[in-house]
């Protein structure tokens, strides 16, 4: 294994300083040795003491001082080795650097858009917090911490798909800089800021518009949360909270380029909703199926709500599970 030239400097640095410690010690030596032979006579008892102790130790002193003195000058002819070894490398170490500076991409002009993008996501995170805190809350009610429990599960399956994208937007958002990501390479195929902007949008629609649905569920399931708990306890203020929290993300998802989204209610009938919806077949999840005394063709469990981003020309059809 090579040693490091920063290493070797480091090293070197240590040897000097011993060096000069060895000196000062071997002329502290002398400085006591001289001092003794002229008040041979006066000298205290202690001084005389601690004379003979450290003048035992002179030679010792001597050879470890040569010792290092070879060390030194094996270290110094291993630097000027790796300084010519460096000179050689320095073509070498400048094309690694150019293929390095061609993997980063400035992207300010994407900088607005994932400051947005930030902004969104943690009023999307600061919601589900809040779900989680009620959770909390009721902890002595089964019924009702099961059914929370379990849409707090549902409304968290995209948070790990998600991470990536989080994380790309905030690296964005505060450096304004990309290094080698795939997933954005077709932001660069134009020399066009719009075109790119309208790239990266794109790109972001899909994990946003999933993240969206899924906390848009969670906050209709949440505002009609007496359904499933069959009264164990009065949630109204939670159902009220929740309502005002749907139509948060409805509003705020306008920034990122959501522009439209259709919604359906829970436990009504579908024809009493949107147009824009569709019954489609699957398996009703927990804990829609514990709740009670829906009538035929009321809406059991939304699956997807229909939108529309600002690149898209029609909404997506509201997905639907009926009774």
């Amino acid at each position: 294994m090579k040693t490091d030239i920063f290493d070797l400097q480091t090293i070197l640095l240590t040897v000097i300083i011993v060096l000069l410690l060895i000196q000062y010690a071997i002329e502290l030596i002398r400085y006591f040795k001289k001092r003794n032979q002229k008040n041979t006579e006066k000298a205290d008892p202690s001084i005389n003491e601690i004379t003979n102790n450290i003048e035992n130790n002179e030679t010792v002193l001597e050879t470890q001082l040569e010792d290092f003195q070879q060390r030194l000058q094996a270290i110094e002819n291993k630097l000027s080795e790796n300084g010519q070894k460096t000179k050689s490398n320095q073509t070498q170490t400048t094309n690694n650097d150019k293929h390095l500076i061609d993997k980063v991409k400035n992207v300010d002009f994407l900088k607005e858009y994932a400051e947005n993008v930030c902004k969104y996501l943690e009023t999307l995170d600061n919601i589900f917090k809040t779900a989680y805190k009620r959770y909390q809350e009721l902890q002595q009610y089964e019924k009702t911490i099961n059914a929370v429990g379990c849409l707090l599960q549902n409304a968290c399956m995209t948070v790990l798909d998600l991470g990536k994208w989080m994380k790309l937007a905030d690296e964005i958002k505060t450096y304004g800089i990309v290094i080698n990501n795939q997933d954005i390479k077709n932001c660069f195929q134009s020399n066009n800021n719009y075109d790119r902007i309208k790239q990266f949008k794109i790109l972001f629609s899909t994990p946003l518009k999933k993240y969206t649905n899924n906390l848009l569920i969670l906050c209709e399931a949440m505002r009609n949360l007496s359904k499933f708990n069959n009264g164990e306890v009065a949630v109204g203020n939670i159902e009220k909270e929740f309502e005002t929290q749907f139509n948060i993300i409805i509003k705020e998802a306008k920034n990122v380029g959501i522009l439209e989204i259709d919604v359906a209610k829970l436990f009504t009938n579908i024809t009493l909703n949107n147009n824009n919806i569709e019954s489609i077949n699957g398996n009703v999840s927990l804990p829609y199926l514990k709740v009670n005394d829906l009538k035929t063709e009321e809406i059991v469990e939304i699956v997807e709500f229909g939108m529309k981003t600002e690149f898209e020309k029609s909404k997506s059809r509201i997905k639907v599970l009926i009774k």
